[in-house]
């Protein structure tokens, strides 16, 4: 029972950095043909790329709380994003709220619709899921490389290949976007000035889309958000 309710929560939690990756491994895929016959960045663009990749860099260590909304083609909601180093927050919205806190030392998974709150305790800090998760949204320096790759398409006139750039705001934050396509796909992805992946949606064009995209963020978070949900019950893997 514990593991099946492990399953479900982690499987929930999975789905925002997996939408990303879809987008992002259809982005990557498609250029790497075009960059022979490519022109040079200029200056100016190899200056912002590179100030967003230096702002990724210390995001990645840094204090925040950040919302994201979802949507695909069965669902939407929302998540919850902490960091307040070491210690890590996921959690998801209603109506099968469920959050994965890792403090420094353990990790727990809690479904927060039971009563009681039942928090599943992983035995180790290295079977921690919570830190993969959380590896996958602060290495935007990933979406930042394909950035470069795509200014480079634009100045390789490829065939097929549409590319834009352009600025956008997301929860306050300024943020750089790339928005292609090829044959039936498309794309836009955008990270913020700050280094925070603040957009990621594309569609294949087979009738399936997924995007999320940042709705609040903070450079604060509280201590005791790191903290188990009061009267937890505690269980430990089988």
């Amino acid at each position: 029972m514990a593991e099946q309710k492990r399953t479900r929560v982690s499987r929930k939690l999975m789905a925002l950095a997996t939408g990303a990756a879809v987008v992002f491994v259809t982005g990557a895929a498609v250029f790497p043909a075009a960059l022979a016959s490519a022109k040079p960045l200029s200056q100016k663009s190899k200056t912002k790329l590179q100030n967003l990749e230096t702002a990724v860099g210390k995001e990645s260590k840094a204090t925040f709380k950040i919302t994201y909304a979802f949507k695909n083609n069965a669902s939407k909601g929302s998540y919850v994003v902490e960091q307040r180093p070491p210690a890590q927050l996921l959690r998801t919205s209603p109506p099968s709220p469920d959050e994965m806190i890792y403090n420094g030392k353990k990790t727990y998974d809690c479904s927060l619709s039971g009563n009681p709150i039942t928090c599943i305790v992983y035995p180790s800090a290295s079977a921690s899921p919570v830190r993969a998760l959380m590896a996958s949204f602060l290495d935007v320096s990933s979406y930042v490389s394909i950035m470069k790759g795509w200014q480079a398409v634009i100045g390789a006139k490829s065939a097929g290949f549409k590319v834009s750039f352009s600025t956008a705001t997301f929860a306050g934050q300024p943020s750089e976007c790339v928005k292609w396509s090829f044959g039936i796909q498309k794309a836009r992805y955008c990270v913020t000035d700050k280094g925070i992946l603040a957009y990621v949606g594309g569609s294949s064009g087979h009738g399936t889309s997924n995007a999320f995209w940042l709705t609040h963020y903070s450079s604060h978070a509280s201590s005791s958000d790191f903290s188990l949900p009061k009267g937890a019950k505690i269980a430990k893997l089988p």
